[in-house]
Formats: C-alpha cells, sequence, structure tokens
C-alpha cells in the first residue's frame, strides 16, 4: 500500500492511495477512507507532519481493528 499525501506552499493538499492484491485484504474501501479520513484530521489540526502521519496510521489501525 502506497498513500501519496502532496501539499503545495498554500496548505493546499492532495490524496490518493494505491492498494495491492495482497494489501486489499486488509486495507478495503472502508480501510482506505478511514485512514484518509484521520490523515485529513490531524492535518487540519497543524500538527508535524511525522506526528501527523505516525497518529494517523495509529488510530486507522486501532479503528480498523475495532479496538478504539
Amino acid at each position: 500500500m502506497l498513500l501519496f499525501f502532496i501539499e503545495n506552499s498554500a496548505d493546499e493538499y492532495a490524496m490518493w492511495m494505491v492498494v495491492g492484491s495482497q494489501a486489499l485484504a486488509v486495507m478495503d474501501n472502508e480501510a482506505q477512507w478511514i485512514l484518509m479520513d484521520f490523515v485529513e484530521r490531524y492535518y487540519l489540526e497543524a500538527m508535524d507532519k511525522d506526528v501527523m502521519f505516525a497518529l494517523a496510521f495509529e488510530s486507522a489501525a486501532m479503528r480498523i481493528m475495532g479496538l478504539d
């Protein structure tokens, strides 16, 4: 799975994901949207990008596995 996140100097961004056939067992369309929603939520909180992505992946994993 590859998550592409591109941001310009005006704080505008685009994001998309490419998921391989084996990763689709875990990252179906709903899981992909969950991850992208968390990325957007943390992006809008204007946090450091490293922290933003770490929290987004962690939060998405917890939600997808039903541990939240």
